[in-house]
């Protein structure tokens, strides 16, 4: 898995047109992207699925008790009394805290 996951973070990395790269797509192998990238899509689907699985058995077993209450607490608050802190910023690697939210 991880390397699939790395695989398509490296992949997103030089397709998305909101990271610096340049040439986009160029330094893809074309069978990632040939047939409307359907190969980029199978792998990317994969690995959607499998780190779904591990971040809810993560989420499950309390890998995120602090970190998804301070989250969750000013969310809800907003969301049920429609007050709440203006900006909240929770910053980290595509793979790191930011997966699951």
């Amino acid at each position: 898995l991880w390397y699939l996951q790395h695989l398509v973070d490296c992949m997103m990395s030089r397709v998305c047109p909101t990271v610096p790269f340049s040439p986009r797509n160029a330094t893809l192998p074309p069978s990632f992207l040939s047939d409307n990238a359907a190969f980029l899509r199978r792998v990317w689907k994969v690995v959607d699925e499998v780190q779904w699985g591990v971040w809810k058995a993560a989420l499950g077993a309390g890998a995120f008790g602090a970190f998804a209450h301070d989250f969750f607490t000013p969310a809800e608050q907003v969301a049920l009394e429609g007050k709440g802190p203006k900006f909240l910023l929770f910053s980290g690697h595509d793979t790191g805290p930011m997966g699951p939210l």
